[in-house]
């Protein structure tokens, strides 16, 4: 996969971005952007991917946005035709990284999948290098003493094929290479977390722990009761670090659990009984781990679960009840922190949408907001204010930290998928074909 050229914005390109604002409006701009992005924002620039789509060839482009205005900074076009998924943007000191996906065809007329991983310069868009690698993207990559580590999946008949991979910072070249083949959809979940040289990674039935140097397996987890068979981690739950322990949620049978085991060793610490039925992963904050849990069957109430991180002992627990008679509370995200606050959103596939703020520590409901539309893209809280995206009538919906009061809310062009993220005066927020900037009020 090379690169056709590398364009840079001079008089035209700024001539241009001038007008575009002045159709966008003074302070809101928008651009479309003919793909679903997940942009990365570092204050003053935006870093997305622009899809440009005539019959059935596509031309790809990476872009540098000025953040208030929407001006193009620098832009490089890559090659390739009808790419299904643009899998990661991420930054990293001077570096940007993008994970591309990209569909042809062989001289038989069969589709062909590639996964090319791409690292440009993040001042100028100048491609550094570009390495094709085996599978599809399934994590942020992570980047620890000048290796970057990425996980990839490939489904070949019954069974998933899943690598951890390392590549080296500076050349894309591969430093190792792990294979691990799990049962059908069993693949790796989120992104890989690090500890004193580790990369642990879990699939749907295991967790591992690989040497960040050489790839060699470290340990497998271990749990403690011999009679209890290795947990089968439910597809959405997600690891999380916190001070030397990993923790993780997951279904066995008809109950559901939180789990800590220790990093260095993969020993199981503790496990303890979580009501409901877990969809995502935990976050762990002050001594406390989190877990959000749905009700099953008839059952429509969701859970918020806080345990001790010394002992898994149940420190408190809110029922969420549905707002309206025919909802049901559905969490389909992890809560997030925030000043000694866990904040969590309701929504995805239920009825109505609501967000809460509750109390790490005491465990009391702050404050319950019901949302007008379903919720569906990640919650954000940053400057005193609770971001989330909303489907149906598409909308960016503000909320304040304080007490819940709705500060804003901008209608949307197309569902928003991603977190908003702030920058120079800007919330940035993209749906499924445009990207939205917003005058932070």
């Amino acid at each position: 996969m090379g690169i056709r050229r590398v364009k840079y914005f001079g008089l035209l390109g700024i001539f241009s971005g001038l007008l575009f604002s002045a159709a966008a409006g003074a302070k809101d701009w928008s651009q479309k952007q003919g793909c679903a992005v997940k942009p990365v924002v570092e204050e003053r620039t935006i870093f997305t991917m622009q899809c440009d789509r005539f019959q059935r060839e596509t031309t790809l482009r990476a872009q540098a946005l000025d953040t208030k205005s929407g001006i193009s900074k620098w832009e490089t076009i890559l090659p390739g035709n009808a790419p299904h998924a643009i899998s990661h943007i991420q930054i990293h000191k001077k570096h940007l990284f993008l994970g591309v996906t990209e569909n042809r065809r062989d001289q038989f007329g069969r589709k062909v999948v590639f996964q090319h991983f791409l690292a440009l310069d993040k001042r100028n868009g100048v491609v550094l290098w570009d390495k094709q690698i085996p599978g599809v993207l399934s994590s942020q990559p992570q980047f620890v003493n000048g290796l970057l580590y990425i996980t990839t999946t490939y489904k070949k008949f019954a069974a998933t094929q899943n690598a951890l991979i390392a590549l080296d910072l500076t050349n894309g070249y591969i430093a190792w290479k792990k294979w691990i083949v799990t049962e059908k959809r069993s693949k790796f979940q989120l992104s890989p977390v690090h500890y004193k040289g580790l990369m642990i990674v879990s699939t749907r039935d295991m967790i591992y722990a690989y040497s960040a140097k050489d790839g060699t397996l470290v340990w497998q987890l271990q749990p403690k009761q011999e009679d209890f068979q290795l947990p089968k981690l439910y597809e959405y739950s997600q690891l999380y670090m916190y001070k030397g322990s990993v923790y993780v949620g997951f279904n066995y049978g008809d109950q559901a659990y939180v789990l800590s085991v220790e990093a260095e060793s993969g020993i199981e610490l503790w496990r303890s009984e979580v009501k409901g039925f877990v969809r995502t992963g935990p976050i762990a904050r002050d001594g406390r781990v989190v877990m959000v849990t749905n009700g099953r069957g008839n059952n429509k109430h969701g859970y918020v679960s806080a345990f001790s991180t010394e002992d898994g002992d149940l420190k408190w627990q809110q029922v969420i009840k549905p707002i309206g008679k025919l909802g049901s509370t559905h969490f389909f995200q992890p809560p997030v922190y925030h000043k000694g606050v866990i904040y969590a959103v309701t929504g995805a596939s239920a009825l109505e949408s609501f967000v809460v703020a509750i109390s790490l520590r005491k465990g009391h409901m702050i404050w319950k907001r019901k949302l007008s539309n379903q919720a569906i893209s990640p919650l954000h809280v940053e400057s005193g204010r609770v971001f989330i995206g909303t489907q149906v009538k598409a909308e960016l919906v503000v909320f304040r930290t304080k007490d819940g009061a709705l500060l804003w809310r901008k209608v949307l062009i197309g569902s928003p998928i991603n977190r908003a993220q702030l920058g120079s005066g800007k919330v940035i927020v993209t749906t499924s074909n445009t990207l939205h900037a917003f005058d932070l009020k």
